[in-house]
Parts: structure tokens; C-alpha cells; sequence
């Protein structure tokens, strides 16, 4: 049996560490230009929406994100949840930004109650953002959408955004603004309601505007 002096085992041993090293930064570069890169102007347009403080400081915030991702990429177990734990991180900064601030979130999220109507609509939220959705759809008016979500009241406008835009689970949301799943769908469910109010409102202006 052949005896290798320590230094060549030595050398052999960091070598294998660093083709191991090198083996392992390729995959994580290929897992964040797959998962998290082409998410960027979802991720930008959601922190510029709640911010409301100009595109400079979204891109700023935007940029935190992106490089959190890069340095705690190893946390991502799942390719599939990407998307939501990329958002989770965003939601994060945001909340840092306020605090950083000395302010307080804008409707912030809290656990809330609700009625027995309510309750049965809960039991029926698909078919609720069905008949929302499809008279938007059908109209195609993706723009009006947008601009009608835009003047739904914080914290329904964020669940919204996360639901309709993120396309995201609900469980998925609930771990994202901190609050129990039944809670994240009665946010939804009354956010609904709101963006349809502004839809309407909007289409009435535009009509008026014609005339």
C-alpha cells in the first residue's frame, strides 16, 4: 500500500473542497437565473405599489431583495415556492423600510372577525372571484384593473396584489403578512368586493367623460 506524505493528502483534500465549491456556486447561479431573476418586475412593482415613494427607493429596496435572495438561496427548499418565499423576503424589507422610518404600516394586518354572511361567502371565494374577474375579463380591461386595484385601501390591496398578481396560495399569503389562512381569505374575499366598487367606478367615469 502506497503511504502519500500529509501535504499531498492535504492539498488533495482542499482541492476537492474548492472543484466542490466551484460545483456548487455553478448550481446555485443556475437555480437563481431560473427562480428568482425573471421575477425582478414583479418584485419591483409590488415594493413600488406599497411604498408610494417614487421608482428610485423601489429600485433600491428591489435591489436588497434581490441580493437577500442571492445569500440566503440555500433556504429554498422548493423550486415550485420560489415565487412566495422570493415574497416573503420583500415583504420583510418592507416592513424594515417602515421601521426604519419610524412609521407605521398602512393597514397593517391583524386577525379579524367575521359574520355569519360572511362566512357562507368564504365557503364560495372561487366563485366570488369568478363573477369579479370575468366581468373584467371579458371587457378586456387589464389596465383598468390595474389602475382600479390601485385605489383599493392597504391591507386589502396587498392580499389582492399576492392573489391576483402573484398568483400565489393562500396559505402562501398567510405565512407572508403574518397572519392565519381563514383571516388572509377574509381580507381577499372583502378586497374583492372593493375592486369591483372601483372597477365600476371607473368604467362609470370613463363613461361620463365620453358623453
Amino acid at each position: 500500500m502506497i503511504k502519500y506524505p500529509h501535504q499531498v493528502i492535504a492539498r488533495a483534500l482542499i482541492y476537492g473542497c474548492l472543484i466542490m465549491r466551484q460545483m456548487s456556486q455553478k448550481k446555485k447561479q443556475r437555480i437563481f437565473a431560473k427562480a428568482i431573476e425573471p421575477e425582478y418586475d414583479r418584485v419591483f412593482n409590488f415594493i413600488y405599489s406599497r411604498l408610494n415613494h417614487g421608482p428610485e427607493l423601489a429600485q433600491d429596496v428591489t435591489q436588497d431583495v434581490m441580493e437577500l435572495a442571492w445569500k440566503q438561496l440555500d433556504q429554498l427548499r422548493n423550486m415550485d415556492s420560489a415565487r412566495a418565499w422570493l415574497m416573503q423576503i420583500t415583504m420583510n424589507e418592507i416592513r424594515k423600510h417602515y421601521r426604519a422610518q419610524g412609521t407605521i404600516k398602512r393597514g397593517a394586518f391583524q386577525e379579524v372577525s367575521y359574520d355569519a354572511a360572511e362566512f357562507a361567502d368564504l365557503q364560495q371565494l372561487d366563485k366570488v372571484e369568478a363573477d369579479v374577474l370575468d366581468v373584467i375579463i371579458q371587457k378586456e380591461q387589464g389596465q383598468l384593473l390595474m389602475a382600479a386595484l390601485n385605489r383599493v385601501r392597504e391591507p386589502y390591496q396587498t392580499i389582492l396584489d399576492l392573489r391576483l398578481i402573484q398568483e400565489l396560495k393562500f396559505a402562501e399569503i398567510a405565512e407572508i403578512v403574518e397572519v392565519s389562512e381563514a383571516t388572509a381569505r377574509v381580507y381577499y374575499g372583502r378586497g374583492l368586493k372593493m375592486l369591483r366598487k372601483e372597477y365600476e367606478t371607473l368604467t362609470s367615469e370613463g363613461r361620463e367623460q365620453d358623453a
